[in-house]
């Protein structure tokens, strides 16, 4: 029997545009076990470079990224922080939107994301059956 979260994941892994992992071992792990397009599987935010390719279905589609679960501003680099600043000004960086569905964050998290993404979307306490709902609407 899958659990809720397995369940979801196999519903939306042919969909989704990206998936992020915490360290590069797990997001090998996670393609081979799931068969994941390599291409769509990124390490944030541990380290960071400029982006230099972009995954898109359709020249113009919106990229969206999706930030789920507990959020610290103590976890993410100054240098993280200017970065996505600085994709924000590109032609490329106009069509990302970035959406964080927070269960664990503090009022100095929520300052850091309105400061450094002023256009993200924020959702805070929202429960797993609402989170899917949220998913499948969007």
């Amino acid at each position: 029997m899958l659990t809720n979260e397995q369940l979801l994941f196999k519903k939306t892994k042919n969909k989704a545009q990206a998936w992020t992992f915490p360290s590069s071992k797990l997001a090998s792990l996670m393609v081979e076990k799931y068969n994941l397009e390599k291409e769509r599987c990124f390490v944030i935010p541990h380290a960071f470079t400029p982006f230099k390719s972009y995954y898109t279905r359709n020249k113009g589609d919106i990229i969206k990224i999706l930030y789920t679960g507990t959020f610290y501003k103590s976890a993410f680099t100054q240098e993280f922080k200017i970065a996505l600043q600085r994709i924000q000004n590109t032609s490329i960086g106009k069509k990302i939107e970035f959406t964080f569905v927070l269960s664990q964050y503090d009022d100095n998290s929520i300052k850091w994301l309105k400061d450094t993404l002023p256009n993200m979307k924020l959702k805070l306490n929202i429960d797993f059956v609402n989170f899917s709902l949220y998913l499948a609407l969007t």
